[in-house]
């Protein structure tokens, strides 16, 4: 029996012996006297009449149809709004802590589907948003939380995910200048294998570039993030020159990004170690410092590319102190992103003989204690 017939079923039989219950205790009416049998005991002789069954009040099936009536209404989800009344509904929010109604709004915009995505693309053409506050939150594929209605738009058009809502999000960012339009953009679609995004990202990726120049340097970091990971994933011509130019960015006084700097490393060891040079000139000791911190961020960049590296680089000329700074920042593991464990381990070995051959050369104490202690770390790992 469905749960709607049973609710239903129960409040009728609850309203049924309420009127039998009012109708047996009715002024005038005696109750009916207990006896120890069920059956109604007629005197020798008499009669009795049939018993007529208790009709019930008049108002009773109207009540029985409204209560219907409710639970139907309560069982149909409420007819969906117009576009233009869930767009106005988003628009409207104003305050961050509202997230209830953000993420209903999200959903309801979503289910419209491809119905919606013109208003949406002619919004984030229009340069449109509503600052909600928070940090751009992102687990897996999923949004955490929205801190801006134009994440929110560009989320949803993922979601609806169609050709035209994809040719239609590619539309409204194009020549967009608001970084942050980037970053979301590249973190969101940053595992796609859609042919019609992989080309038009590609193509705004200049244009990203371009715009970390001028954006905040607090900010910039999770746009040179997102770009640097997609350009990671994806192959194309010239991603080595938008890559160090991103680098060379990123070592500016004050910016904090350094995971373009170790992706520039795994393409192309020799424009690292110019970039190096580069930097080391414009801010000295500091530069070099700035420089071996980023190897810091290079879980996944191919030990053999960071043997041949710093093999250029200290080729050049290092003064004790700044071979100190690398030595102290090697990464001790090989790089699991490179499979199978065979072409993995090779990779590493590369590493381990150029730090072998340091520490031959190294003539100063505590430079042979810090290489021979790289040397056992990354040996240990190797053995496992």
């Amino acid at each position: 029996m469905r749960p709607r017939t049973v609710i239903l079923t129960s409040v009728v039989l609850s309203v049924l012996a309420s009127a039998v219950t009012t109708m047996l205790l009715a002024p005038g009416r005696a109750p009916a006297p207990r006896t120890a049998s069920t059956e109604r005991v007629a005197p020798p002789g008499i009669d009795m009449p049939p018993v007529a069954a208790a009709s019930p009040p008049p108002a009773l099936e109207e009540r029985v149809r409204r209560i219907e009536a409710r639970l139907d209404a309560q069982g149909v989800a409420a007819a969906p709004r117009s576009k233009e009344e869930a767009l106005a509904t988003a628009l409207a929010i104003e305050q961050g802590g509202r997230q209830l109604a953000i993420k209903d709004s999200f959903l309801e915009l979503v289910a419209l589907g491809n119905d919606v995505v013109p208003e949406i693309v002619a919004l984030l053409k229009s340069g449109r948003d509503q600052d909600w506050g928070g940090a751009f939150s992102l687990s897996g594929n999923v949004v955490g939380g929205y801190p801006r209605l134009r994440t929110l738009l560009i989320d949803v058009l993922r979601q609806i995910g169609t050709p035209e809502a994809h040719q239609g999000l590619l539309d409204g960012l194009r020549g967009s200048e608001d970084a942050t339009d980037y970053r979301d953009l590249f973190m969101l679609f940053r595992t796609t294998t859609d042919a019609t995004m992989v080309n038009g990202m590609n193509a705004m990726l200049a244009a990203a570039v371009r715009e970390l120049k001028g954006e905040d340097p607090k900010k910039a970091f999770m746009v040179a993030y997102g770009v640097a990971d997609w350009i990671q994933r994806h192959e194309f011509e010239g991603r080595t020159d938008l890559v160090e130019e991103m680098a060379r960015i990123g070592f500016e006084p004050g910016r904090m990004d350094r995971t373009s700097f170790a992706l520039l490393v795994s393409l192309s060891p020799e424009r690292a170690a110019d970039l190096t040079r580069e930097v080391r000139e414009k801010r000295g000791d500091d530069g070099v410092y700035a420089v071996a911190s980023a190897l810091g961020m290079a879980q996944d960049m191919p030990r053999a590319r960071l043997a041949r590296y710093l093999d250029i680089l200290f080729s050049s000329g290092l003064s004790e102190s700044e071979r100190l700074a690398f030595y102290s920042r090697v990464p001790g593991t090989p790089c699991e992103s490179i499979q199978p464990a065979s072409a993995r381990a090779a990779d590493a070995q590369a590493l381990l003989d150029f730090l072998r051959r340091r520490l031959a050369e190294e003539t100063t104490e505590i430079a042979r204690q810090r290489l021979a202690h790289a040397v056992e770390t990354l040996e240990a790992a190797l053995r496992q």
